[in-house]
């Protein structure tokens, strides 16, 4: 147990620097992460008023589009057809509300209703603040597609269905290549899509980068099972895991 106490105490002598970025000698940042946190490299970048609007849409540049996004244990260790949505920041079949309205193909269940309930349960928290606030007034309007599709970032074919992918009928239809393709491999519903406010009257930090928001879902996490139990490497009474869970 003795590395795994080393390990802990380490993470705890470093915690002012949690969620800072710091550059790389190739240029790119890495960072601490928070706990309950992730890494996923964001495709698009989404960025939505205080009052929960649509403000604008760009492609990520390679260099900056590693994000640092809330994840729950589920959201972690998902694969293949499993849905377990991440709390804030995820793909594009499970953040856009109309993905089904423009030819979306799903399996059974709609992806978008798990993510949308398990955002409501955050930004309707005790632990929620105002920007996780103004993404879920947003995307649960249902109109994140036909936004994207308004600002030229994705596009529809003759039937009025999302072009999901490069292929010769698109070229057909489109003659020029849009930049999305090239940016993202694959079906366009893999598109990972990273979420942040902007303000009109003050400068906001990105999501991915404020330790608020960090701290805001931790609590919201923490808290959303209610279970607790010993820790061993801590000596301490605390929030329980359910896929780690000490067997013993």
């Amino acid at each position: 147990m003795s590395w795994l106490l080393n390990l802990y105490k380490t993470y705890e002598l470093n915690l002012d620097q949690v969620g800072k970025t710091s550059p790389k000698y190739n240029g790119h940042e890495y960072t601490l992460l928070p706990i309950s946190h992730t890494t996923q490299t964001a495709h698009l970048e989404v960025y939505i008023t205080e009052e929960g609007n649509f403000h604008s849409a760009n492609l990520t540049d390679k260099s900056d589009a590693n994000t640092v996004i809330p994840c729950t244990e589920d959201s972690a260790s998902r694969a293949g057809s499993k849905i377990a949505p991440y709390p804030l920041h995820d793909k594009l079949i499970y953040v856009a509300g109309d993905f089904v309205k423009y030819g979306g193909k799903i399996k059974k269940e709609e992806p978008y209703s798990y993510y949308i309930n398990q955002l409501k349960e955050w930004a309707n928290s005790p632990f929620s603040v105002s920007k996780i606030k103004s993404i879920y007034i947003y995307l649960s309007k249902r109109k994140l597609i036909e936004d994207l599709i308004n600002v030229g970032i994705l596009h529809t074919d003759s039937k009025g269905n999302l072009i999901n992918q490069w292929d010769k009928e698109a070229e057909r239809h489109l003659i020029e290549k849009p930049p999305i393709f090239s940016r993202v491999t694959g079906d366009l519903d893999s598109t990972f899509i990273r979420f942040t406010v902007r303000s009109t009257n003050k400068v906001l930090s990105p999501i991915w980068k404020d330790p608020i928001v960090y701290e805001s879902f931790i609590q919201f996490y923490d808290n959303m099972s209610g279970k607790s139990d010993y820790c061993y490497v801590t000596g301490k009474e605390m929030p329980s895991t359910s896929k780690h869970a000490n067997k013993n």
